[in-house]
């Protein structure tokens, strides 16, 4: 018997993306998601309210408090921005300027914005709870 050599094609390995590397690859979607201008703003509406609210005869400034309000407020107004996208990428592919969002131009999955949105906004609120008071985690659920 003779042995004859024959090549068998090598078939390379298709690389496998890990989560971290598709999360990282996706976080200025992501971030675009949560409409960061608009959150400005809010941040510092929340700020004016927080400062114009408190007492006069406070001695100590509470920045803790106010730290805190913040960081709840964003992630709430953040959910909320990703929530209020996930509603309407239908009607933002249609239109010139919203085409570019993450959804409308699919560079995103709905159910993914959807429970993005939706963790933002629980994650916030149950922050606001624990680290602010019930009303002002109240007032954010109802928002």
């Amino acid at each position: 018997m003779t042995s004859s050599s024959t090549s068998v094609p090598r078939i390379k390995p298709v690389p496998r993306t890990t989560f971290l590397v598709t999360v990282c690859a996706s976080a200025p979607d992501f971030w675009t998601l949560t409409k960061p201008e608009v959150n400005f703003l809010i941040v510092i509406a929340t700020f004016t309210g927080f400062y114009l609210g408190c007492p006069g005869n406070l001695d100590p400034f509470p920045f803790a408090r106010l730290f805190h309000s913040l960081c709840g407020t964003l992630l709430v107004a953040s959910g909320t921005g990703a929530l209020n996208q996930y509603l309407e990428y239908r009607f933002d592919a249609q239109m010139r300027r919203p085409c570019k969002r993450p959804l409308a131009a699919g560079r995103l999955q709905p159910a993914t914005a959807l429970w993005f949105g939706v963790q933002l906004s629980v994650i916030g609120v149950i922050y606001l709870l624990i680290a602010v008071n019930a009303v002002a985690g109240l007032l954010s659920a109802i928002t």
